[in-house]
């Protein structure tokens, strides 16, 4: 089907680009009489600027009485041919074109059915973390805003996770999905590490295993210090300049100007403290 709609369109195509392709998959009632509906597939291009405006129907599904009962089966037939398009690219009038998936675009229910887990409104059908619903009000909430977040397609949520999605098999998901499986294993690695050697050492020892564990992979620019982290660093600066420089090659520590300037924020004046006398009366 692309193969036909683009050859009159060829001209507007450099060699080797790269297409991206946007896709919209949505249920549509026929009317408000009956459980009729339709399930299509539709296409659009994201960076051909004079196709923007095209909407191009891949598949489609009638239903007399309920949506497709497998995902598997209704998107089965596109990822085959998404696969081949993906992985050979098209060749017209001597021009080879190359195709990614930039994108696929859904409401909440038609997500749910393609991911194959918990509808949105189920006490576990949070996509972004595993916090359980309350219902509240005739309607689903999800009250909890520090609640830890999903890791993608790990299967140990048996109260989400219905089973696979058709979707892991389109090229490039499962390297996408190791890349975010291996974070989620860092994350969790931090995680175990701040909490059985946190109790075991010192104050001044767990800021700083912690401050290592944060900010080591980041950029140098990128990098953002607490206070704390500010005044242990400090501290270890005005026991010895030279030493503190030789262990900011070794490990990841604010640099001496940041600590300046912490010390520049200070306000110091003459006088009796009046912070100072407050503690003194308390002893």
């Amino acid at each position: 089907m692309l193969l036909k709609f683009l050859t009159p369109h060829i001209e507007h195509f450099e060699n080797n680009v790269t297409v991206q392709l946007s896709f919209n998959i949505d249920g549509v009632p026929l009317s408000s009489s009956s459980k009729s509906s339709f399930w299509p597939i539709l296409l659009s291009f994201v960076n051909v600027p004079n196709l923007l405006k095209t909407v191009i129907p891949v598949g489609l599904y009638h239903g007399k009485f309920k949506k497709p009962s497998s995902s598997f089966e209704f998107l089965n037939p596109f990822i085959t041919e998404m696969n081949e398009i993906i992985s050979n690219g098209l060749e017209i009038n001597e021009k080879i074109l190359k195709f990614k998936i930039s994108q696929v675009i859904c409401d909440a229910p038609a997500k749910s059915f393609l991911l194959n887990v918990k509808n949105h409104n189920a006490y576990h059908g949070c996509n972004s973390c595993i916090v359980e619903g309350t219902y509240f009000n005739h309607r689903m909430s999800f009250l909890d805003m520090d609640a830890p977040l999903r890791t993608d397609r790990n299967k140990q949520d048996e109260y989400y996770y219905k089973d696979n999605s058709p979707l892991e098999d389109l090229p490039g998901a499962k390297k996408q999905l190791f890349k975010q499986q291996l974070k989620a294993a860092e994350r969790m690695s931090e995680k175990y590490l701040n909490h059985n050697f946190s109790e075991k050492m010192t104050a001044a020892a767990s800021l700083f295993t912690k401050l290592q564990l944060k900010e080591t992979k980041k950029k140098n620019k990128g990098r953002r210090f607490t206070l704390d982290e500010k005044i242990m660093s400090l501290s270890l600066y005005k026991r010895n300049p030279k030493c503190y420089c030789l262990l900011s090659i070794m490990f990841t520590l604010p640099s001496p100007r940041t600590l300046q300037n912490v010390l520049s924020s200070v306000s110091i004046t003459t006088g009796v403290s009046p912070i100072v006398m407050k503690v003194l009366r308390k002893i």
